[in-house]
């Protein structure tokens, strides 16, 4: 198989809008985001669109849109929420590991009989 190059780009960290998606920062004006999910969106492309881009999010009216809070208490609340994800994830791996350990000792269990004092 040949080799093929493979080019690495890395994408700036920018926000950008779920529909056109340009760049979009909250403190520019005619950026708003979705109540619901938060997603970022223009103006001009909240016009076009009869619903949120997001998948789920379902329709919404002009009135739902508000700009996120800002500031240390939403920073505060993001990172709390990627704590639970991150112990969700942990709690996850635990337990497939300790399946996966309870279904290894069976197979040696089963394998090798002489060996059941040894574990």
């Amino acid at each position: 198989m040949a080799d093929l190059p493979i080019e690495q780009r890395l994408r700036p960290a920018t926000p950008r809008c779920a529909y056109c998606h340009g760049p979009a920062e909250l403190e520019e004006p005619g950026v708003e985001a979705c109540s619901r999910c938060g997603t970022l969106l223009h103006t001009d492309c909240l016009a076009a669109h009869p619903e949120c881009p997001t998948l789920g999010c379902g329709p919404w009216r002009r009135g739902e849109l508000r700009r996120p809070a800002q500031g240390p208490a939403q920073r505060a609340l993001r990172l709390a929420r990627e704590a639970r994800n991150l112990a969700v994830l942990v709690a996850v791996f635990a337990l497939i590991a300790g399946v996966a350990v309870a279904v290894l000792l069976r197979a040696l269990d089963v394998a090798f009989p002489d060996l059941r004092p040894y574990f």
